[in-house]
């Protein structure tokens, strides 16, 4: 069975460390038996992210692929793997006609020294996982023997200047709401399921922050529960439960982050000040984040709750509590555990 030596010969020895874990996984069984005489790689390789566009929303990784005959073939099929639970998993085979689509030709006979390159054989995504994909192209020589010839493309977790987008790890977020008033404390907490954003950290310092959640209607239903009232007659100036957080600015005071933010209850938004501890360990960053909520902004109507219960005592100050955790890029996060899906061939 063939092993990663072919590939040695197609890249800078700068880079094979990289592959250090990868180049001894044996190809897929698909290619025994075939002659590695075809040259196909990517530029840039390793490739790194960089945004899509204005608004900054998603990822980009921009390459091209080359193949290039060392002899007469005729290419039968491309396609590509790519790293799951360690071994290669297909992701796609390509066959004459969505090749020469990709490739932009109309000829997939080659002769010694011809090449066609697929322009724009770009990855996107959200957040900066990397990535390691096996690209392969089969085809037939004037003897009518099979060859073939592959490359390992890494897509690199992060932006050329070590910025990293990460996702939250939802099993782990945690959000409380402590309500005090004159007489009583109560604490509304639950895990956060729902929950979509992003943080983007730079030589271990947060530089952006981004939180959307419907945790906090959950909250305020139980706590309207608990005091015996409806949700919805407290939310009936406000303009949803829909929670967000936007940062406008970020400063670090020692061991703490102060967030200039943007945040969103319902259609009702005010700038405030967000207070976060950082931590790490060797799988995720974790921030602890706490906001005091000014209890007569965001439409909340506690005023008239007081006068339908009157033993509701309206809360002095509410504080929320946000244990967030954001998975790092390893080996074992994504790269090297890819949830099975169906193979296709086009």
């Amino acid at each position: 069975m063939h092993r990663f030596l072919f590939l040695l010969l197609l890249v800078p020895v700068g880079l094979c460390a990289q592959y250090e874990k990868v180049y001894d996984i044996p190809l897929p069984s698909e290619f025994d038996g075939m002659e590695p005489s075809i040259v196909i790689y990517s530029t840039p390789n390793p490739d790194y992210a960089e945004f899509e566009d204005e608004t900054e929303e998603m990822l980009v990784w921009k390459h091209s692929t080359v193949i290039k005959a060392t002899e007469k073939i005729k290419i039968k099929e491309t396609g590509a793997y790519l790293l799951n639970n360690g071994t290669w998993w297909k992701r796609a085979a390509f066959k004459s006609k969505a090749t020469k689509k990709m490739f932009g030709t109309r000829k997939l006979k080659l002769q010694a020294g011809d090449s066609i390159v697929f322009k724009e054989n770009w990855r996107f995504g959200a957040f900066t996982d990397t990535g390691w994909n096996f690209w392969y192209v089969k085809g037939v020589n004037e003897k009518g023997e099979k060859v073939f010839g592959y490359e390992i493309l890494e897509t690199k977790g992060q932006f050329e200047d070590g910025t990293q987008i990460l996702p939250y790890e939802k099993d782990l977020c945690h959000v409380s709401l402590t309500f005090k008033g004159k007489d009583e404390e109560m604490i509304a907490s639950n895990d956060i399921r729902e929950l979509y954003g992003r943080l983007v950290i730079k030589d271990g310092n947060v530089q952006d922050i981004q939180f959307r959640s419907d945790i906090f209607h959950q909250l305020m239903r139980k706590y309207a529960s608990e005091n015996h009232f409806n949700l919805e007659d407290l939310m009936r100036n406000s303009g949803g439960s829909r929670f967000s957080i936007e940062c406008k600015g970020v400063e670090q005071e020692e061991q703490m982050y102060k967030f200039d933010t943007e945040i969103c209850i319902g259609e009702e938004c005010h700038e405030d000040l967000w207070y976060a501890r950082l931590s790490e360990d060797e799988k995720h960053y974790s921030l602890e984040c706490i906001w005091d909520w000014d209890v007569s902004e965001y439409g909340y109507d506690f005023e008239s709750i007081q006068k339908e219960h009157p033993d509701f005592s309206v809360p002095d100050s509410i504080r929320m509590r946000l244990n967030l955790s954001f998975r790092k890029d390893f080996p074992g996060s994504r790269s090297w555990n890819t949830v099975e899906r169906p193979k296709k061939e086009l």
